[in-house]
């Protein structure tokens, strides 16, 4: 017995280690499995993983040849040529390329394990996952001209299904190609493998045939400076952390500051009593497009008629480029979490009232009619806290003469929500309380089927960027429309004389004004806040009023309460714009995949962004597209904004602290 361990261990040098062990495991299964260890060992089989690796290598090129597609499309001018966008990309893709193969290459080394049809699911399961990937990356590139990653997501994982129908609404043509031509591929790769492994050879100098071919033809304009973050694989960056290096923006241009005297603006004197109510949220539309003129028609003729016999406040802002912050904004007078969360979703009971509670003291009724998913963003829970009497979704509002022009996401036609908001004001008798969500022209950007465009055009020969402008501008047209149907229709059933309607824009909508600056939350520039607010009533206005102090969302609820000659909350951060006086010192922000903040100072705009702390001050009455960057000329007065601005911030903090956790609190 004491010579056995003796006995085990010459055998494990001289014979095979199944004999050792055959009184435990039957030497079958020990040696599949050896057999197994082997085959799955890829440097044993360097051809098989070469063969994996041309696939992999080749999706990854094609997916360089869209993204080249589509900055050729995009842009004017480039710095990089051909040569060094391959030579910058190849390290990345290569690598990539080689881990991805890894995956189908030890699948079809287990295919005994679960057989040959499982093999395929998995194979082709795995490269639609991988195409859907890149496509995804090419949506979002050709949507914000930034990379696509999965930390993105993480960020952003309450708004995902709105990321989602934005990445869709981007597939064209050429991505669908792009998701076929991987596809078969990859169907080829295997039947290739299958037969003749020599053939990957064949394979491996065809991806680099056909990718470099088309890239030739795709060959990009010169002269034009990009952020360096284009060459990155989205892949790669999705496991190894990417930093952003921001340095295709303008260089600071030299200027000259002037301060803004500290104008007082008169108070407004209008009649008091208990007017119906009507709150418009009008969907991303940025002030500058009020009056706006393609080929010398009007694009918003209804605004342009309001506006007549209207409030009409010139310099109004919204706080936080999103819908779901400006809503907080205007019902409650409350700024947005300065964490970048969402009230609704993180404390829909927050213990402040909102504008249906503090109505409903004066003997209102309250009604919210949303032509979208009012459970979007969890903000059906926080009506129903805040008290409104009625809430009705896309579902309640669609009217069948609709039903067969079905909006993106299932929105409902603006033409039903007409119609609906009369059934209801009349249902909820005087005084009444409506706010209203309508959904165009929200990206991406549609318009009903039996609604004559405004623009017609050959679309697929148009460039992108007018392509996706001119579309805007057709449901701008159709919301436009909507709305003046609204009024009218209030008008024809003798509604509107006592009523007041408060007519704004959620937010501003960009189309690259700036660069990589499209749609609507990812900065703080004039066309992503600057945006149209009136107030609408023939009887109190027989002409227009204009307005010119600086006016924010926060102030519409105070401006409503002053009205009804109700007493306001504490609470509220705005303030009523009827009391005139000097203009305020608006604290903005945004925050998507990363936070912009700045202040509204006169006519100074101060922007910083903290994650690579660039700054930007701005004139916006001298250059009203902010394109000088007046930051070097005047540091000092640039420190104190700074100042400002973080005291605005903490401000915030120090309001909702006592009642919710914030993200990252301590660095505040």
């Amino acid at each position: 017995m004491l010579l056995t361990p003796l006995y085990y261990k010459r055998q494990i040098f001289q014979n095979n280690p199944c004999d050792i062990i055959r009184s435990w495991v039957t030497q079958r299964v020990c040696q599949q499995f050896l057999d197994w260890l082997k085959s799955s060992l890829g440097f044993l089989q360097v051809r098989s993983l070469l063969y994996f690796f041309s696939l992999e290598f080749f999706i990854t090129s094609y997916y360089r040849v869209e993204k080249l597609r589509i900055l050729s499309e995009k842009v004017e001018q480039d710095t990089f040529s051909f040569g060094q966008y391959l030579f910058r990309t190849a390290w990345q893709d290569l690598g990539t390329s080689l881990l991805l193969a890894l995956v189908p290459f030890l699948l079809y080394q287990g295919r005994r394990f679960w057989g040959r049809y499982g093999f395929y699911f998995f194979f082709f399961s795995y490269e639609l996952i991988i195409l859907a990937y890149y496509a995804s990356a090419l949506s979002v590139f050709k949507l914000y001209e930034s990379l696509f990653e999965l930390k993105f997501l993480r960020n952003i994982s309450s708004i995902i299904q709105e990321l989602i129908f934005s990445i869709w609404a981007e597939l064209d043509i050429r991505l669908f190609h792009f998701f076929a031509i991987g596809l078969a591929t990859s169907y080829l790769t295997i039947v290739f493998y299958q037969k003749n492994m020599k053939r990957s050879q064949a394979l491996l100098a065809l991806s680099f045939l056909l990718t470099s071919l088309p890239q030739g033809f795709a060959h990009p304009r010169k002269n034009m400076s990009f952020d360096p973050v284009i060459f990155k694989n989205p892949l790669w960056t999705a496991f190894f952390e990417s930093e952003h290096e921001p340095n295709y923006w303008p260089k600071v241009s030299s200027g000259q500051a002037k301060l803004s005297s500290q104008e007082i603006h008169p108070a407004i004197y209008l009649p008091k009593k208990k007017y119906n109510i009507v709150f418009y949220f009008f969907e991303s539309l940025p002030a500058k497009y009020i009056g706006y003129r393609y080929e010398g028609r009007e694009v918003t003729p209804q605004w342009n008629r309001l506006i007549k016999n209207s409030l009409y406040f010139r310099r109004h802002y919204a706080n936080f480029p999103l819908s779901i912050n400006s809503f907080f904004n205007v019902f409650c007078s409350l700024p947005a979490l300065p964490d970048g969360r969402w009230l609704s979703l993180v404390k829909p009971d927050f213990p402040h009232p909102c504008a249906c509670e503090l109505l409903a003291q004066a003997g209102y009724k309250t009604a919210i009619l949303h032509a979208g998913d009012p459970d979007y963003a969890g903000q059906r829970r926080f009506y129903k806290y805040h008290g409104a009497d009625i809430i009705l979704d896309n579902d309640q509002v669609k009217n069948s003469r609709f039903d067969k022009n079905i909006l993106p996401w299932g929105a409902a036609d603006e033409r039903s929500l007409v119609e609906k908001s009369l059934e209801i004001a009349k249902k909820l008798g005087e005084p009444f309380f409506l706010t209203l969500f309508p959904f165009n022209p929200h990206h991406p950007y549609s318009v009903p089927t039996d609604f004559p465009k405004f623009i017609e055009a050959v679309w697929e020969k148009l460039p992108y960027r007018k392509k996706i402008f001119l579309s805007y501008l057709n449901s701008l047209h159709f919301a436009d429309f909507a709305l003046g149907e609204l009024v009218r229709r209030f008008e024809e059933e003798n509604l509107a004389q006592d009523t007041l309607f408060f007519i704004f824009a959620d937010h501003g909508e960009a189309f690259y004004e700036h660069p990589g600056n499209f749609n609507h939350p990812y900065y703080l520039y004039e066309e992503n806040i600057h945006v149209p607010f009136l107030i609408y009533n023939k009887t109190l206005f027989p002409k227009t009023r204009f307005v010119d102090q600086i006016t924010s969302h926060l102030d519409i609820l105070p401006t409503l309460l002053d009205l009804l000659s109700l007493a306001a909350p504490t609470h509220l951060w705005g303030k009523s714009i009827l009391r005139g006086g000097p203009n305020p010192i608006l604290f903005l922000q945004t925050f998507w995949e990363k936070e912009w903040m700045g202040i509204l100072v006169g006519n100074h705009k101060y922007l910083f962004r903290p994650w690579d702390k660039r700054r930007e001050l701005y004139d916006i009455l001298r250059d009203p597209e902010e394109k000088i960057n007046l930051i070097q000329d005047v540091p000092e007065l640039a420190s104190v904004y700074h100042q400002i601005m973080l005291q605005e911030k903490q401000k915030r903090v120090d309001f909702f602290s006592p009642w919710i956790s914030l993200l990252g609190q301590e660095q505040f």
